[in-house]
Formats: structure tokens, C-alpha cells, sequence
């Protein structure tokens, strides 16, 4: 095995149990990528860590560029030292399940572009550290909290992140509609944003003496039916919303001439039309994704008829929309000869 005095990149590649030493990993003084995590794609390929001792270490490692843990069980939290990684670029936490706060000096990873907290269902406090990561590109599983919240870092407080192009925001059931309202408000001015996902989760994050897991995470069906997200960041490209709690889609859709792909994954959405709305607000989008919507009722006549631009449909588990000259996938393309690798 190469010393790690000369380790530029380590990769796990299929080991389900890591198990590394302090001692030895704090030997590899050159490390640039650190690769544990599962790098599959599935929740199917769990990984776990002996000991956790090694992320003591990580400050050590003053060249890494690269963290990924995806996937990876028992680790609660991150050491303090790691803010001490100024070249980290990438910070790869998604579906830490045990993972339970970000330390208060991530401020100081000043070069960071990409920090995936999706699916760390334990996070609840957002650290106001987040909003001083001017070069923060991309930005997954952050959580809107109580603005009056101390120590909580707020959705209005990344506004000025002007690099920022990738939003992805969890708003878990005990959150009263008006402070989400609230909250979103701030949305119009992200400039920049490109691509937004909002998730609506129906149990919020328990406190170190309930655990919970993530078979207790269900879609909020107990919102008011008025929806929130009046105004959106004006040059989106993309909108993913995921387990809906409302009848109607946002008022913020319209005008929105940028938007060229929308999603709408569970929840209780019932129509594509808008109350009051005489235009046709949806000419841009050429995108179109519904799953798991029992709701919604319209037929594929009135669907093109509302999206004229449309060259990609997919449905899943949308008993009501019907008509639609899907194949056996749920899916439609205007060019029926498209290879699947040419799929949004």
C-alpha cells in the first residue's frame, strides 16, 4: 500500500465498513480529495465508520479540496478543526442520518462552492456562519427556521451569497404557515438562483434525547390551503417542489420567463391553473415532472394547451391525469426518437 506521506486522492470504492486511524490518515499531509462516502446513488449501499476518531484529523489535512461522506452512519458531528481547511472546495454530507449540527466555525471554509446537507434529517439549526461563504455555489438541506430564532442562520441572510446558483430548502410541519410565508418572501431576491428546491417534511428534527429516524419523516398534509412563495428569484431556471401542501401552485410562477423546468413530487396539489390568472403563465417550460400527485385532475389536451412549449413529460402515480399518450415509463417526449440518454 503507498505511504500517505505521498496520497494526493483516497477513494473508497465498495467498503461498506471504513476504518481508518487517526494515526495514519494524519500522515498523509498532501491529501487533496478524501473520498469515504458511497458514490453509488442509492440508500441501498450504507457505510460505516469503526470510530469516528479520525475526523479529529481532517484539520490536520491543511491541502484537502474534497470531503465526501455521503451515506456514511455514526458520524454525529463534525470537529470543530475542520473550519481550518481554507482550500476546501467541496463539503459532501448528504444522508448523514446521525449527523446532528455543523460546527459554528464553517464560516472560515472561505473557498467553499458545494455543501450538501439533503436528507441530514437530525439538522435543526442552521449556523449563522452559512451567509459569510461568499463563493457558496451550491447550497442543499438548508432549513428554514424561526427568524426569531438566536444562533439560527435565516433565509434572508443568503441573499448575499451572489454566486449562489443551486437552493435547496427543508421546511419541516411544526413551522407555522406564517413564518414560512415569512421567510420565503426573501426569495425574490435571490438574483442569481438558478435552481430551487423546496421540500415541505412532516416531523421536525428531535432533540438529542428523542432519535428519531427516517421512517418518521412524512409529507405535511396539515398546511392552510392559501400557498405561500408569491415572489420567486427572478432568473429561475428550475423548480422542484416536493410533498405539496397546497392546492394551487405559486402565485410566483408567473412571469417567470426563465423557468424552463418544474417538478412537483407528493403532496396535495390539485390543479395546474391559477384562480385569476387570464394568461397562460406556463409558455416557457419545456419540462414537465409530476409523481405521486392523487389529486390532481386534468386531461392531456387542457396539459398542452397550458404548457405550449412542452418536449418532455413524465407522471407517476397521478390516477386523475388523464389521456396522456405516455409509454410504459410515464413518460412522453416530442421527439419520441430520443435516446434515453438525451432525457432532462
Amino acid at each position: 500500500m503507498l505511504e500517505p506521506e505521498y496520497l494526493q486522492t483516497l477513494f473508497n470504492v465498495n467498503e461498506s465498513y471504513v476504518d481508518l486511524t487517526s494515526f495514519w490518515l494524519s500522515k498523509a499531509k498532501y491529501l487533496n480529495v478524501l473520498h469515504l462516502g458511497r458514490w453509488q446513488g442509492s440508500s441501498k449501499n450504507h457505510i460505516e465508520v469503526t470510530n469516528t476518531e479520525f475526523l479529529r484529523t481532517l484539520g490536520d489535512l491543511k491541502h484537502l479540496r474534497y470531503i465526501n461522506l455521503q451515506g456514511i452512519s455514526r458520524i454525529h458531528e463534525l470537529p470543530l478543526l475542520i473550519s481550518s481547511l481554507r482550500h476546501l472546495k467541496i463539503l459532501d454530507l448528504r444522508a448523514c442520518h446521525n449527523l446532528e449540527k455543523l460546527p459554528s466555525g464553517i464560516s472560515m471554509l472561505e473557498n467553499l462552492e458545494y455543501l450538501d446537507m439533503s436528507e441530514c434529517y437530525l439538522i435543526g439549526n442552521m449556523p449563522v456562519g452559512l451567509a459569510a461563504l461568499t463563493k457558496l455555489q451550491v447550497l442543499k438541506g438548508f432549513v428554514i427556521g424561526n427568524p426569531t430564532a438566536n444562533g439560527h442562520c435565516k433565509l434572508s441572510q443568503l441573499t448575499k451569497l451572489s454566486n449562489l446558483r443551486k437552493l435547496s430548502l427543508n421546511i419541516y410541519e411544526s413551522m407555522a404557515d406564517y413564518i414560512a410565508e415569512y421567510e420565503l418572501e426573501h426569495l425574490r431576491s435571490f438574483n442569481q438562483l438558478r435552481s430551487l428546491t423546496v421540500a415541505w417534511l412532516g416531523i421536525p428534527p428531535p432533540s438529542k434525547s428523542r432519535k428519531a429516524t427516517t421512517r418518521q419523516l412524512r409529507p405535511s398534509l396539515t398546511y392552510s390551503r392559501a400557498n405561500t412563495m408569491s415572489q420567486l428569484p427572478p432568473m429561475l431556471e428550475k423548480l422542484d417542489l416536493r410533498c405539496y401542501p397546497y392546492y394551487e401552485l405559486p402565485r410566483g410562477l408567473q412571469g417567470m420567463e426563465a423557468l424552463k423546468k418544474l417538478y412537483v413530487r407528493g403532496g396535495q396539489l390539485r390543479s395546474l391553473m391559477m384562480t385569476g390568472e387570464n394568461g397562460n403563465w406556463a409558455t416557457s417550460i419545456s419540462i414537465l415532472r409530476l409523481k405521486f400527485l392523487i389529486d390532481l385532475e386534468l386531461t392531456w389536451p387542457d396539459l398542452c394547451s397550458l404548457f405550449p412549449a412542452l418536449v418532455y413529460f413524465e407522471k407517476v402515480n397521478c390516477p386523475k391525469l388523464c389521456l396522456c399518450p405516455c409509454d410504459g415509463r410515464g413518460v412522453w417526449r416530442q421527439n419520441p426518437t430520443a435516446s434515453l440518454s438525451q432525457a432532462p
